[in-house]
């Protein structure tokens, strides 16, 4: 049993306090910042002093910030709780590391804030909260007369005791328990920010003041915009279009599966702030590929089916569309093997903003949500140092892993080489022999200390991939996001590269697409089309501009090439020219390597071009092959199928956005026509959002232009 407070107030009541950690308490951009026009230092009805001073661009909700100290030394393991007529129930912190806690987005109104350890005194105080500033509450515990020889040792804020600190945390009936978590050995004590709890009442109602600060929904975008400062300091690869080559001089097109979806939700990020994306943020292919075209499921015991189609090219009268689709196979929740995953999370000072770090812990948390209880999950952060805050654990103990996730907080330089080798360490310790292992990398890319060459980190990633230890990127974030490195590390890795532009696009990552996300069906997947000459005057690949082959790496299973998730699908255009119109085309008459007149294929006369793909199973070295074959056709575009016309609009859209000089009679409002005449299937929505982009993208184009000719 609790004894009464110092001040008198019971603590019994403290039995009803959090069950789960407050997302919303982590999740506000609201910090307190010293300048030099901060208001004055007031002292209210206190315990010591208490500074007011402005904080971020919220101005409906405050903050209460502090750090807990005796003799001048931080004191970690403290139990900070506030309580106010204008909250629901209780809120709980505990003081990390540093002695530090925080209290965000907090209504306005007056607070009672109580700090307590155990073998030191309790000190209450009271406090005002005002909208729109934070409030700093430092506080001294003496030592209690019951425990004059209590020796406080600092520990890790995810690990809150040692065998010297014990700290009380709610327990999920509501009881408080003893939970003696110890540092691993060799383990340095990392500064990251206490666990926040709150009573379920407290968390019902924690939508209000903050989910509004997060990129709720597509549409809503990012807290901050980007701007043509902010995209100066974004990395994006340079990307050279494919020109369009001779048939016969090179009939042979060979190319890897690219099944990142990272380009169009990054373009959607600019187009909602109203602003046309950097040429190189747009990779043609990763918007095709965003959406789904209702391919068939394999029936030939194989991990994929191939659908192929032809019709006119919606850009060029006179040329021609060819679709070729790779369908992985779907496969049950309750048949994906069970996961070893490690959410290794970027909490460096350049992840604080709302679309960064807040939004990366609600997003986890969908993907937790959906854990069955033999997935076990374990979570690594990176900053000024690495440092492991959650052990390997049950997907039963979602609770637990939520509380760890809601627990962290930016700040420092950004130690990603060092985090991602201790990642890689807790994977391969609880190895899953017949499972799925996977590191989850969250960040916004910007690795700056220690192991941060992307070739270093390349071959890092290759090595473990080579060891069954696949790689997963989640990209966030405005003004610093380096998507060149992200896209390399998911590559490597034989994984995905997603960005994360709204919680709207975590469901459509994490839960809609979960097995396809998390779970690699086959790798190193290579497509290589030979078209006939006979048929074909000049064909170009439409986007995979990065993705290009050589011919004879197509026969070469030690050359890496990209990966297939369950339920995932592949879809690549090529525009292809009629016979003898190849120069018109601008088509190369030097062929990239001569293919031998003996390795040719022959045609009848009514096939248009042989269709080989080569994959390997997910802990396979030899590869397989698939052949088809793609007849002629003279199809109208509005005689093809709705999937097949839709592609070619969202096509035309990323032509449109990189400027190509391989546009032809591309324009807006074929985009809009072709997307709203393919949407009577769109079952998720997201064809309709496609429609609503691009006639914001035309309206940003307009003004470009109508700027231009000032």
């Amino acid at each position: 049993m609790w004894n009464q407070s110092v001040g008198g107030a019971s603590r019994s009541w403290r039995r009803v306090c959090a069950v789960s950690l407050a997302a919303a308490l982590t999740l506000s951009p609201l910090t307190a910042c010293r300048t030099s026009n901060s208001p004055p230092v007031y002292t209210p009805e206190s315990t010591g002093s208490v500074v007011v001073v402005t904080p971020g661009p919220a101005n409906t909700v405050g903050s209460i910030s502090g750090t807990v100290s005796h003799e001048g030394a931080p004191l970690p393991g403290a139990t900070i709780l506030i309580s106010s007529p204008v909250l629901q129930g209780t809120r709980v912190a505990v003081s990390n590391v540093n002695g530090d806690f925080t209290f965000r987005a907090l209504p306005p109104g007056a607070y009672t804030i109580m700090i307590e350890l155990e073998g030191m005194s309790t000190v209450t105080k009271v406090a005002d909260v005002l909208a729109g500033y934070a409030v700093r509450v430092p506080t001294t515990l003496q030592l209690s007369s019951v425990a004059e020889a209590i020796t406080v040792t600092a520990a890790a804020p995810a690990v809150l005791e040692t065998t010297e600190i014990r700290a009380f945390l709610p327990s999920r009936n509501n009881a408080p328990v003893r939970r003696a978590t110890r540092a691993p050995r060799n383990t340095a004590p990392m500064a990251v920010g206490p666990a926040v709890l709150q009573t379920p009442a407290a968390q019902s109602s924690y939508a209000s003041a903050l989910v509004q600060q997060l990129p709720p929904s597509r549409g809503a975008g990012p807290t901050t915009a980007p701007t043509t400062d902010a995209c100066s300091c974004e990395k994006y690869a340079r990307v050279e279009e494919g020109a369009f080559r001779r048939a016969a001089e090179e009939p042979i097109s060979t190319f890897s599966i690219d099944t990142d979806r990272a380009s169009f939700s990054n373009a959607r990020r600019f187009i909602e702030f109203g602003s046309l994306p950097p040429v190189d943020a747009v990779r043609v292919e990763e918007m095709i590929n965003y959406f789904d075209y209702g391919y068939p499921d394999p029936t030939d015991g194989r991990p994929f089916s191939i659908t192929t189609e032809i019709a006119d090219c919606p850009w060029s009268a006179s040329h021609k569309l060819l679709r070729v689709g790779v369908q992985g196979k779907r496969v049950a929740r309750e048949a994906i093997p069970p996961g070893n995953f490690v959410f290794l999370v970027d909490v460096s000072g350049s992840m604080q903003s709302a679309d960064k770090l807040p939004l990366v812990q609600e997003s986890l948390k969908k993907l937790v949500r959906q854990l069955r209880d033999d997935d076990r999950v374990a979570i690594v952060v990176y900053a000024s140092a690495e440092g492991l805050v959650l052990p390997s654990t049950s997907g039963r103990d979602k609770w637990a892993i939520e509380r760890a996730i809601d627990s962290l907080q930016a700040g420092g330089s950004t130690a990603g080489g060092a985090g991602i080798l201790l990642a890689y360490r807790i994977a391969a310790d609880n190895y899953l022999r017949d499972g799925n292992n996977r590191v989850i990398l969250a960040t916004d890319g910007d690795f700056n200390v220690g192991v941060s060459s992307t070739e270093q980190l390349q071959q890092l990633i290759e090595a473990k991939r080579k060891e069954g230890v696949f790689l997963s990127v989640l990209g966030v974030g405005t003004g610093n996001t380096n998507d060149a490195g992200m896209e390399t590390l998911a590559d490597k890795g034989n994984g995905q590269y997603s960005y994360l532009d709204s919680l709207d696009e975590a469901e459509k990552v994490l839960v809609r697409e979960m097995a396809g996300t998390l779970l690699t069906i086959a790798k190193d997947v290579k497509i290589q089309i030979e078209f006939n000459p006979a048929r074909v005057g000049a064909y170009r690949l439409v986007g995979y501009d990065n993705r290009i082959l050589e011919r004879k790496d197509f026969d070469d299973d030690t050359k890496d090439a990209g990966e297939l998730g369950a339920g995932h699908s592949v879809t690549a255009l090529y525009e292809l020219v009629p016979p003898g119109g190849e120069s018109e085309a601008g088509a190369t008459g030097e062929a990239r390597e001569e293919v031998p007149a003996d390795e040719r294929s022959g045609f009848d006369g009514a096939t248009l071009a042989r269709v080989k793909l080569r994959y390997k199973e997910p802990k396979a070295d030899v590869s397989g092959l698939v052949e088809t074959t793609v007849a002629d056709s003279d199809a109208s575009i509005f005689a093809a199928s709705d999937d097949l016309r839709f592609a070619s609009a969202v096509a035309q859209f990323g032509l449109l956005l990189r400027e190509s000089q391989y546009q032809g009679s591309a324009n807006w409002k074929s985009v809009i026509d072709l997307a709203s005449s393919s949407s009577s299937l769109d079952t998720t929505g997201d064809r309709a959002q496609f429609v609503k982009l691009a006639k914001k993208a035309e309206e940003l184009q307009a003004r470009k232009i109508a700027q231009g000719n000032r």
